[in-house]
């Protein structure tokens, strides 16, 4: 998203290894690569996220 959703977020370790975890069952990944997923259920996880959207998360780092 642009826009009003733009911005820098902290996430913490536990959030990326366990989205790095889940991410790593369905390709081969690093730790980086899975922050847009750790942020995708921290947002979720507070309720910022509809359930009924369609998501799309980049994977900028090793894999696909």
């Amino acid at each position: 998203l642009s826009g009003k959703e733009t911005g820098i977020y902290k996430i913490s370790d536990d959030k990326i290894l366990a989205a790095y975890e889940i991410l790593n069952r369905y390709c081969e990944c690093e730790p980086s690569s899975a922050v847009g997923l750790a942020l995708y259920l921290q947002r979720y996880g507070e309720g910022k996220i509809n359930p009924r959207d369609k998501i799309l998360i980049i994977n900028t780092g090793k894999g696909i």
